[in-house]
């Protein structure tokens, strides 16, 4: 259960969200039954999650959605108003699978885009792929699809 899953990872950032006074909401379904191997998609909602929050400012909110898609696909997202991400760094990511250097988010931490190498590396071992649509001060919506169950 996805939705089940996603609650339990939000418990578990709480306090960093709390922290910058970043307001962490999920939109799902109460129940959301998916085929994935459940630690490989946790950890990537733990990454997105953790870099959504490394990124928002003070004030912001995170939204965690899952929608289900025309094709019956469910849509997992991380949506975010931080500072976002430029046309260059999501091609250079995409296209070589690469960081482009190190970030630094809204309060000094670190982040050399080494967990977003490995989410999208997780998601292509679940049939899955990483998207990023983004714009530079304007925050990042991460998703992915995944087959129901």
């Amino acid at each position: 259960n996805l939705t089940e899953n996603i609650r339990k990872i939000i418990s578990l950032h709480m306090l960093p969200a709390e922290y910058k006074n970043v307001t962490l909401l999920l939109e799902a379904p109460e129940q959301c039954l998916v085929r994935a191997d459940q630690h490989m998609i946790n950890t990537v909602i733990r990454n997105l999650l953790s870099n959504a929050i490394k990124f928002s400012k003070s004030g912001d909110t995170i939204c965690i959605g899952i929608k289900q898609e025309i094709d019956g696909k469910m849509r997992v997202s991380v949506a975010d108003q931080g500072i976002g991400m430029s046309k260059q760094q999501i091609e250079h990511f995409l296209e070589a699978g690469k960081s482009s250097n190190i970030t630094t988010g809204t309060n000094g931490e670190k982040g050399s885009g080494l967990g977003l190498i490995i989410c999208k590396g997780l998601l292509e071992r679940n049939k899955s792929k990483l998207h990023i649509d983004s714009r530079e001060g304007r925050g990042c919506i991460f998703s992915f699809v995944l087959t129901p169950a």
